[in-house]
C-alpha cells in the first residue's frame, strides 16, 4: 500500500516513496499519527477478502522509512469495523473504528 498521505510523510523522511503493504487486493482508508519516535499507519484491508470480509491492520515507520511490521498485523478481522481513526494523548493510542452498520 502506497498512499498519497503516506507518500508525503515518506518525501519528507526519506526524500522518496515507499511501500508499507505490498499485500494482494486492496488496502484503503490510511490513517497515520507520530507517537513515540514511530509513525502508526492504520489502514481497512481486503487481502483475505470474500464479497464482505475485511480487515484493519497496522504498522509502525521508523523516521527513516523502515517499515517494522512489513505487510502490517491484522487488529480486527472477519469484516471488521472501517475507516480507522487514531489519536495519541502522550502515553496511549486511541484506535476508532466505523462500525459496518
Amino acid at each position: 500500500m502506497m498512499v498519497s498521505f503516506v507518500s508525503f510523510i515518506a518525501i519528507l523522511v526519506t526524500q522518496g516513496d515507499f511501500p508499507i503493504c505490498q499485500a494482494p487486493d486492496v488496502q484503503a482508508a490510511p490513517e497515520v499519527i507520530f507517537a513515540d519516535s514511530l509513525f502508526y499507519v492504520f489502514w481497512t484491508d481486503f487481502r483475505y477478502s470474500s464479497v464482505d470480509t475485511y480487515s484493519v491492520y497496522g504498522a509502525r515507520v521508523t523516521g527513516t522509512g523502515a517499515v517494522l511490521d512489513p505487510d502490517g498485523k491484522r487488529i480486527f478481522a472477519n469484516k471488521a469495523e472501517t475507516r480507522p481513526s487514531v489519536a495519541y494523548d502522550g502515553d496511549n493510542l486511541l484506535l476508532v473504528l466505523q462500525d459496518s452498520c
